[in-house]
């Protein structure tokens, strides 16, 4: 289930447990998925006949349905069971439904013990594809599903066990979670916190080296490592935590960063930094001795001494 629950939520999924063997789910109208590509899975998994009413983990399709329903996987269930039986008055709940198996977990994993963030995706699409989907989700849609199921679990900013998936289809109708983004690192300076925290609301987290504040607070954080890291958690791991994975920065960018310059210059990296601050509704001035060093950072990464051409700069924010 959730990692390190408290004994109030364990005794609360136990005993939710004990009633959902006994007492079946209550019977509501056939809810359907809005996203369009949800309501395909969920239709290709009504389509497989009544089977899945008694193993719906069993089925790919039923799988998907049930993390994209958005919302606990009993009123999945009932939904389900409303559309392929309408006749019927009993709607099993999850607790009592046999767990996805190893074998299907690793349609998820890719062969691999977690599931990670990319793999995820990759699922998801690759499943769509395999069925032969004319609708296709914005990666936002996909990435949410995702930050939904590292919520429940508590593997926030990291890949989950196989395990902790499994529980997710099973219980979390019963026990809600939410990932405290406040564990996630940040950098010290305020300047520089102030970035990042303007970065994590960047439109496109995949391509965060075209955001001025992204590629900024990636220099201030001490490395890119460590602000892809951050990046991860803050995202609850809807993008990698390896900067080498992310879009490179284009020259078009850089062109907008640099004044069009073929290098960045020590005057021109504090111009962008103040600059980019200014365009904030609450800014946070930093020393002029506080971005220098951060700009240091960059030289001595590079071994260039003075200007950064354009093609270690972005050397820089893949690989440091």
């Amino acid at each position: 289930m959730m990692r390190s629950p408290s004994v109030f939520l364990v005794f609360m999924a136990l005993s939710s447990a004990v009633l959902a063997l006994s007492t079946p789910l209550k019977r509501a109208s056939c809810v359907a998925p809005v996203d369009p590509s949800c309501k395909f899975l969920y239709d290709t998994c009504v389509s497989t006949g009544s089977s899945v009413l008694s193993d719906p983990w069993n089925t790919k399709a039923c799988v998907a349905a049930a993390i994209c329903f958005s919302a606990p996987v009993d009123d999945f269930l009932t939904s389900l069971a409303c559309a392929v039986s309408p006749a019927s008055s009993s709607v099993r709940a999850g607790h009592s439904l046999p767990r996805l198996s190893s074998a299907a977990f690793k349609s998820f994993s890719r062969n691999a013990d977690t599931v990670s963030p990319q793999a995820f995706r990759d699922y998801y699409y690759g499943l769509l594809s395999e069925l032969q989907s004319t609708v296709w989700p914005q990666t936002e849609f996909v990435n949410s599903l995702w930050q939904g199921i590292q919520a429940w679990t508590q593997f926030c900013g990291s890949d989950v066990p196989s395990k902790n998936l499994m529980d997710f289809l099973q219980y979390n109708g019963n026990v809600a979670g939410r990932c405290n983004l406040d564990s996630c690192p940040s950098p010290q300076e305020a300047s520089c916190r102030v970035l990042f925290q303007t970065c994590t609301l960047s439109a496109d987290l995949t391509d965060p080296f075209a955001d001025a504040s992204c590629m900024l607070a990636a220099t201030c954080f001490g490395s890119s490592q460590e602000f892809a890291a951050a990046l991860a958690c803050a995202s609850n791991g809807a993008v990698t935590r390896s900067p080498s994975a992310y879009r490179r920065l284009t020259w078009n960018d850089w062109s907008d960063f640099a004044g069009g310059k073929n290098a960045m210059s020590q005057q021109a990296y504090i111009d962008l930094y103040y600059s980019e601050l200014d365009c904030l509704e609450s800014p946070v001035w930093p020393a002029a001795s506080d971005v220098i060093k951060y700009y240091k950072q960059v030289t001595d990464w590079t071994k260039f001494s003075g200007d950064v051409p354009y093609g270690n700069f972005a050397d820089y924010l893949s690989y440091a």
